[in-house]
């Protein structure tokens, strides 16, 4: 049982282009596998529906027959829908294996062809029919990933669930310099890498970039404040010097006149 829900199930999210018969018509529509926001709104619908009509009769005296067929047949298209293309949540553990491995193939022929996120942003000269030339190429793939999403996760309701720009691969490296196309829209600028801007001022001492305006007039306003205070001490040191000296010559006066009135006084004849 479970290999024919499998192959029944791989059949359905693979119908993703419509089929006409010989005379153009229509023959089967493609299938669009609704997630679970798509489905609750038709769940939600029907049963607004389903509960208008299962009303009492003299609350349905005012639905004239007209609007009654409509809502029956509205009604009837719904439910059709919800059998087609809402993702069953009671799938087995085959076709969910089945499913996951067929997107994880899909997936990397998705990646391996959409243009990276750089050059869609940068828009360089041919890019525009380059990513147009890419996707159509790739289109029944892409739709039958888009359906197996809400396959395997019938509950999301995410609405990138099914966004394949999840999947556009990048160009972006963390220890390199940020993308530059020269002959883009929107070229960027030339730019160098971590490891290169941790170690240009060792590399490049003088480069203008590293000895700036600013860093020449810091530089200047530092030694001339160091030469200021170089000045400031060895004033200071001949000023202590010039002070030890005055004390030193008053302290020598002082002692000649402490002798002189000595010897005076020795010399003076007693009473």
């Amino acid at each position: 049982m479970s290999s024919e829900e499998t192959e029944r199930i791989i059949k359905k999210v693979s119908h993703v282009r419509n089929e006409f018969d010989e005379y153009g018509d229509l023959k089967e529509p493609a299938v669009r596998i609704f997630n679970a926001a798509e489905k609750e709104e038709r769940e939600t619908e029907l049963k607004r529906i389903d509960d208008q009509l299962n009303q009492p009769a003299w609350v349905n005296n005012r639905l004239s027959s007209e609007r009654r067929g409509d809502m029956l047949n509205r009604a009837k298209d719904l439910r059709k829908q919800i059998d087609k293309y809402a993702a069953p949540n009671n799938l087995s553990g085959e076709t969910k294996d089945a499913l996951a491995k067929l997107g994880a193939e899909l997936e990397e022929k998705i990646r391996s062809t959409l243009l990276p996120h750089e050059v869609m942003w940068r828009n360089p000269s041919g890019a525009a029919d380059q990513h147009l030339k890419r996707e159509m190429s790739i289109k029944s793939a892409i739709l039958t990933w888009k359906n197996i999403q809400p396959m395997l996760d019938p509950f999301n309701r995410d609405q990138d669930l099914r966004n394949i720009e999840r999947l556009r691969p990048s160009l972006a490296n963390p220890h390199g310099a940020a993308s530059f196309m020269a002959n883009a829209k929107l070229p960027g600028n030339f730019a160098m890498t971590p490891a290169a801007k941790e170690n240009f001022d060792v590399t490049f001492p003088e480069s203008p970039t590293v000895d700036t305006p600013l860093k020449q007039a810091e530089r200047r306003e530092a030694e001339e404040i160091k030469a200021l205070q170089e000045q400031i001490a060895t004033l200071q040191a001949k000023l202590e010097q010039q002070g030890s000296k005055k004390a030193a010559a008053k302290e020598r006066m002082a002692k000649a006149r402490a002798a002189r009135g000595k010897k005076k006084a020795e010399n003076q004849p007693s009473a």
